[in-house]
């Protein structure tokens, strides 16, 4: 099946939440709560151009588990999270979160102390999806991906200072 283009808007010191519904083909909303998992890298430039991850922004991950991750090993780069099933529900202080587990939902979010961090402008991104296919222990090598949707990410620039009371 052939990605989606979809252009991301993010105005840059708030927080940031993009569900993403996924259906089979039969229009039954696909359980990702097991089996699956997920990144999506937003870049300056294409991965093939810059294997080095110098451009490198924002990684999106499954595996990342806390909605503030600071920067991410290696080379200190800014992280976000996906959820694979549904909406990211925080704590008081961003840690032992939990989903709203809706089935077939997937949320990508970041903390407004991320977005803080983020410069303006527009970067490139692609957001893949990976399935175990039900092989046990199943790792990237033994999975199925594909690759859900693709476009620009743009962040808007803040007017008003983004540190409230700054």
């Amino acid at each position: 099946m052939a990605s989606s283009n979809y252009d991301i808007s993010h105005e840059q010191g708030t927080n940031f939440l993009l569900n993403i519904n996924y259906y089979d083909d039969a229009g039954v909303p696909v359980d990702m709560s097991t089996g699956y998992w997920a990144q999506m890298d937003v870049r300056g430039q294409r991965y093939e151009l810059d294997t080095s991850d110098s451009t490198l922004k924002i990684r999106f991950s499954s595996a990342n588990t806390y909605g503030v991750t600071g920067d991410m090993e290696p080379g200190g780069k800014t992280a976000g999270h996906i959820s694979m099933n549904g909406e990211y529900i925080y704590s008081d202080s961003m840690t032992g979160p939990t989903s709203s587990n809706v089935t077939g939902q997937m949320s990508l979010s970041f903390a407004k102390e991320i977005s803080v961090q983020l410069s303006s402008g527009t970067s490139l991104y692609d957001l893949f999806l990976y399935d175990d296919r039900g092989i046990p222990g199943g790792t990237t090598g033994d999975a199925s991906a594909e690759k859900l949707m693709s476009g620009k990410f743009i962040i808007s620039p803040s007017i008003t200072d983004p540190h409230f009371g700054g």
